[in-house]
């Protein structure tokens, strides 16, 4: 095996080969490293690319050059558009390239033109109309004015003759023929004037709202850490048992007593202002002084029959009951030998201070 690589290697035609591959190499340049490869490349780069920008470009359906800046500028509807070379140009697509595609505003017309960044990179100029003005004054004037009508409080014939003033020094007094009168854009600014206002009152109340949903949100925070959240009018009436006055035997009989006395009193005033018989006065009298004896035991056991239905109407409410019971609980060895009174003492007394601090 050795000998026949041997014999390979001193074959003419294998020398032969070797020697086109030596000439080959000697032709080529020396790679010196990665890095002048890289600066030759990118200086490369930039020769074709500078050659590109000073090359003017011209498309075969168009009639001029391209031009290599637009002004950029806003609808009334608050779209985009450019204006190039006196013609108005409306947005019409973002292409996939980053390009932005635009189109002539004049009805009928095919122009068209391309931007990337600020450079016009295509045009298309078969326009179908003659040029507007290179820079529109009377869109500028427009703008200018409806914008101080929303956001300025000086009226609006003063903004009016104060952006006219503006126009004519910043082109020529001939100017004045290409822009609105007041009369015709008189309701146009008022409609935004209003429209401004409506704005900044919205936004007034939204603030206040938002003020106010902070402060309640904090008086909230502070209510919940007290005990006591209920306004005054809505809070229960308390009644503190130990400031009540020691009963006794005789104080509940003249409480009990004085107030049946009194309801009865009461009771027989209604009746005898209801009623409507007029009889004389000796007849009345007479009634009356036979009635009295025969009435005072009817009058002593209706009186009891209406103290125990005022007391159980007073225990009916479950906060006057828990009342009662407390003070029975504390009271209980000093009528025990008669609650009836016990009770009536109570109620007298619990009245009493509900009365007071109603009046308080």
């Amino acid at each position: 095996m050795i000998e026949e690589q041997t014999n390979e290697n001193l074959n003419p035609n294998y020398l032969s080969k070797l020697d086109v591959l030596a000439e080959l190499a000697s032709s080529q340049k020396p790679i010196i490293n990665d890095l002048s490869i890289k600066q030759e490349y990118e200086t490369s780069m930039n020769e074709t690319n500078i050659k590109n920008e000073e090359t003017i470009s011209t498309n075969e359906n168009s009639n001029t050059t391209l031009g290599p800046t637009f002004v950029l500028k806003t609808t009334q509807k608050g779209k985009p558009c450019i204006l190039l070379d006196g013609h108005r140009y409306k947005h019409r697509r973002d292409n996939l390239d980053g390009s932005m595609s635009w189109t002539c505003t004049h009805e009928l017309c095919s122009a068209s033109v391309r931007t990337f960044g600020e450079r016009v990179v295509r045009r298309n100029d078969d326009h179908l109309h003659g040029r507007t003005l290179r820079v529109d004054p009377q869109q500028e004037f427009l703008s200018r004015l409806k914008k101080r009508a929303a956001e300025d409080t000086v009226t609006i014939p003063r903004i009016y003759d104060e952006e006219l003033a503006r126009s004519v020094d910043e082109h020529s007094s001939d100017i004045r023929s290409h822009l609105p009168s007041f009369s015709s854009v008189k309701s146009t600014l008022y409609r935004h004037r209003q429209r401004g206002q409506r704005n900044q009152t919205s936004k007034l109340i939204k603030t206040e709202y938002d003020t106010d949903c902070k402060l309640s949100s904090v008086n909230l925070t502070t209510n919940n850490n007290g005990w006591n959240t209920l306004p005054p009018k809505k809070r229960p009436l308390t009644i503190n048992v130990d400031c009540l006055p020691t009963p006794s035997p005789s104080s509940c009989c003249s409480s009990s007593c004085s107030y049946l006395s009194s309801e009865s009193h009461n009771g027989e005033k209604r009746r005898k202002y209801s009623s409507t018989s007029s009889t004389t006065t000796t007849t009345t009298q007479l009634t009356e002084d036979n009635n009295n004896n025969n009435n005072s035991a009817q009058m002593a056991v209706a009186a009891a029959f209406e103290s125990q239905q005022l007391i159980a109407k007073f225990l009916s409410n479950p906060y006057n009951l828990l009342l009662a019971q407390n003070y029975f609980a504390k009271y209980s060895s000093t009528f025990a030998d008669n609650p009836h009174f016990m009770l009536m003492h109570a109620y007298a007394l619990v009245l009493s201070s509900l009365q007071q601090q109603q009046l308080m």
